[in-house]
């Protein structure tokens, strides 16, 4: 993987990486809160025989720019555009984890046709109000995101991985602790106040809804949401907590695999669209 650097409006770099054969259909990843790019690995390693790669940290994140928060979701869904119309990606398929889920559900109710397909994965079409997030953003501001490492490690992955200490676990410990206090409480700030939830029943853009199996009452909440938007699609990831991706690559690429040929396939033969 090689990464590179595009600058938006002048000033807000993100980090970015291209990979897969140049004229080949494009897929754009979007990565979940306090990780990067690097949660995409196994499945861009999966894809990127027969797909053109595009992965970039959110803003925040990574070696992304950490502008002063708050931040807002048109805020988010706006950079993608930037990002993609910066290297030339007309239509994609999208595929967002958790705050990259909820960033898939803004470009498919706005951006519609930058659109061949969305997979969300273990992600909420709107904001919950829960005291946890005001506590955490206290915790942040005295303290940094260390304190919060070890307890979102425990609410993403399933007791065995945490038990086992997997790669995913290591690799996730990782990715918390070097992200940067603007840039998580940005985008805690955008995951407090977002609402997509109206609009699904609108959304006329081939979609697959996908969650862990052990990811607490999601699976439950996305088949509901699966359920009000026009031929979508719903799996469960078993053996797999919040970050299904990481947790049980194998499973789930096999799943959005097939889903994302599928659509491509068809968007292909005469006569038909994705």
């Amino acid at each position: 993987m090689s990464s590179q650097t595009i600058v938006l409006n002048d000033s807000d770099y993100f980090n970015v990486s291209i990979e897969g054969p140049e004229g080949a259909p494009w897929i754009v990843l979007s990565n979940s809160l306090a990780t990067n790019l690097t949660l995409w690995d196994e499945f861009a390693e999966a894809m990127r025989g027969r797909y053109r790669i595009f992965r970039y940290d959110q803003r925040g994140h990574g070696r992304s720019v950490a502008t002063a928060p708050p931040y807002s979701f048109s805020g988010l869904v706006a950079d993608v555009i930037g990002l993609m119309d910066s290297v030339g990606i007309s239509r994609a398929h999208f595929v967002g984890i958790s705050m990259g889920a909820a960033t898939g559900w803004g470009l498919a109710l706005h951006h519609a046709d930058r659109l061949a397909s969305l997979t969300v994965c273990d992600g909420a079409t709107a904001a919950s109000a829960t005291p946890e997030w005001e506590e955490r953003l206290k915790i942040v501001k005295a303290n940094g995101l260390a304190p919060l490492v070890e307890p979102t490690l425990e609410r993403w992955f399933t007791k065995r991985s945490m038990a086992q200490q997997t790669d995913a676990v290591k690799r996730v410990r990782a990715m918390i602790g070097s992200t940067s206090v603007a840039g998580f409480t940005g985008c805690v700030n955008a995951l407090q106040s977002y609402n997509y939830s109206d609009g699904l029943e609108s959304i006329r853009v081939p979609t697959l809804l996908v969650a862990g199996a052990e990811d607490g009452t999601r699976p439950k909440a996305m088949a509901a949401d699966a359920a009000r938007v026009p031929g979508a699609q719903f799996a469960i990831i078993p053996d797999a907590g919040h970050l299904s991706n990481i947790e049980n690559p194998t499973e789930f690429n096999r799943i959005v695999q097939g889903f994302v040929d599928a659509v491509t396939t068809r968007s292909r033969s005469p006569g038909k669209a994705a």
